[in-house]
């Protein structure tokens, strides 16, 4: 007896190769990416982005202004590239001058950034702008700040902080 590799056996890729969603958009863009980073050996941020196209939307969790700003306090020159929605933070009383590259923007968090003075770009124009991805920062949300995660474990149990 074996294992019929024909019939699909010991078949340990388990990773997306490409998106489920139907959006045209994400599709096209992770096509994009996908031939930028095969064409080019050099490019981590090509094939890192056209990873991060292909999570589900639960893996994709939002980021907020808030630590935006403190990324370009922190890395001035260079921009950074989130690909999930960046989403308004009303606790940021002051918003900064800054170059965003994102997947979609809040109607709130545009009308901020533009109103300092700042830019916000679309993934396909990052990819025009700067194909090799010199001079940019991936940035992505926290998976746990989700409201469904204060469910997970087991109430009752010392530390466990479940509803």
């Amino acid at each position: 007896m074996g294992i019929d590799l024909i019939a699909g056996g010991r078949n340990t890729k388990v990773s997306r190769t490409h998106p489920k969603s139907l959006n045209p958009y994400t599709n096209i863009l992770s096509q994009a990416y996908g031939v930028v980073s095969r064409r080019s050996v050099d490019n981590k941020l090509a094939k890192r982005v056209q990873k991060h196209l292909t999570l589900s939307n639960t893996n994709r969790p939002c980021v907020t202004l808030s630590t935006l700003a403190k990324t370009v306090s922190t890395h001035a020159e260079e921009i950074p590239v989130v690909v999930a929605t960046v989403t308004n933070d009303d606790r940021l009383v002051l918003c900064p001058k800054m170059t965003i590259a994102a997947l979609k923007f809040s109607k709130t968090a545009r009308t901020r950034i533009e109103k300092a003075g700042g830019r916000c770009m679309t993934l396909d124009e990052l990819l025009e702008a700067k194909p090799t991805g010199a001079g940019c920062i991936l940035l992505r949300g926290k998976r746990t700040h989700r409201v469904v995660v204060k469910q997970y474990g087991a109430a009752g149990l010392p530390g466990s902080h479940t509803k």
